[in-house]
């Protein structure tokens, strides 16, 4: 968001406090997105909307070209403030969240069927409206602690993190995921972390990563272990350092075990001349590993793996692969580099595609092994 509190004078830069991960500045995305906040990664493509006054939408964005290919209208609804994006099986969920004033009691998260999504350009979304147990309306001209622009699916209720511009830190509060007016309840908090801007909740680890940035425009990543049913930060915390430079990163999704995508807004400030396009980020991490034999450099095919066809459909952006006639579907997939690094590892939903995401690798060479329990196909691909 625009809400330009924020000097860029005299910063001091702060020593990573743990590793830093592998992350990749993947390129600007469309001036059709500039206020982009809410992010989804959703069928190899990524989803987002704008913030606060814009028009009701999502835009669908290609993964390798970052321009929108797509815009969906929720034609019920209105963007008051809408600034965080989550999804399930079965539905994808909006955040109208914003409440810099601290006066607002009609929070919002539209619920959209995935399945209207695929099939129409013009939806209806179904509202899940609350208040906070705890809200206080703050002084006159004060930001408030119960702005909030991040939210996740955790089983069968939505958590919402607040964007706290006085304690500079987060409560957790939950709600149902079932349309109808609630009274959020308050579960957890973290002090002293910043301005929280994007949160997701990854099934495949079980983990918790939330983004945001400082006062001074300095972007984190959180990483959560041992999220649970009545706490969100119970469990170890771990601030990732990421070097990026200065970025108002708003918005975080999962594409798969170990990668994420990461996306910052347009800033501008006048003096000093400053500014910022709205940009897509990955990140890599190392969080699942697989028990099965990594594959070898490979030399030659093996003897199974000419069963498995792996071509490229569009461009640069997925990868398919075709299995023989009446073969059992895998239970697991990995990407790896040919010195046996693993760079994708999905299971559960997203193996109901036989595409899978590419366009945050570098060209080269890589091996697609697929997991059918007690053995695997593996094909070797390159891309360019």
């Amino acid at each position: 968001m625009r809400r330009a509190i924020l000097c860029l004078l005299g910063l001091l830069v702060f020593g990573p406090l743990y590793g830093q991960p592998p992350i990749r500045v993947l390129g600007s995305l469309s001036d059709g997105v500039s206020e982009t906040s809410g992010l989804l990664f959703y069928k190899d493509k990524l989803l987002t909307h704008n913030d606060s006054g814009n028009a009701p939408q999502l835009f669908v964005i290609d993964t390798l070209s970052r321009r929108v290919e797509r815009v969906v209208q929720i034609e019920n609804a209105v963007n008051i403030d809408w600034e965080a994006m989550a999804q399930d099986n079965d539905y994808m969920y909006i955040g109208d969240l914003g409440n810099v004033s601290g006066l607002r009691t009609d929070l919002t998260v539209y619920r959209i069927a995935k399945n209207d999504f695929d099939n129409a350009d013009a939806v209806n979304a179904e509202t899940i409206i609350f208040s906070y147990p705890d809200q206080v309306a703050p002084e006159p001209n004060v930001n408030s602690d119960f702005d909030a622009e991040a939210m996740f699916v955790l089983h069968d209720k939505l958590v919402v993190l607040t964007k706290q511009w006085q304690q500079n830190g987060t409560t957790a509060y939950t709600i149902p995921k079932i349309p109808g007016r609630y009274t959020a309840e308050r579960w957890d908090s973290l002090s002293s972390i910043g301005l929280v801007t994007g949160a997701t909740y990854n099934e495949a680890t079980q983990l918790l990563y939330f983004t945001g940035y400082s006062r001074q425009l300095s972007p984190f990543i959180y990483r959560v272990e041992g999220v649970l049913e009545n706490t969100v930060f119970g469990g170890e915390v771990t601030r990732l350092a990421i070097n990026i430079g200065f970025a108002q990163v708003e918005g975080i999704t999962d594409v798969d075990a170990n990668t994420y995508m990461l996306s910052s807004e347009f800033f501008e400030r006048q003096s000093p001349s400053i500014t910022f396009s709205p940009t897509l980020y990955s990140l890599t991490t190392e969080d699942m590993e697989v028990s099965q034999e990594l594959p070898q450099p490979i030399t030659e095919p093996e003897p199974d793996v000419m069963e498995l066809v792996v071509y490229q459909p569009v461009g640069r952006t997925q990868l398919s692969y075709v299995l023989p006639n009446e073969h059992p579907r895998p239970v697991a997939r990995a990407i790896f580099s040919l010195e046996g690094q693993l760079l994708r590892y999905q299971t559960g939903d997203l193996l109901l595609s036989d595409t899978i995401f590419t366009a945050d690798l570098p060209n080269g060479t890589y091996a697609l092994t697929l997991y059918f329990g007690e053995f695997k196909l593996t094909r070797a691909f390159v891309l360019y």
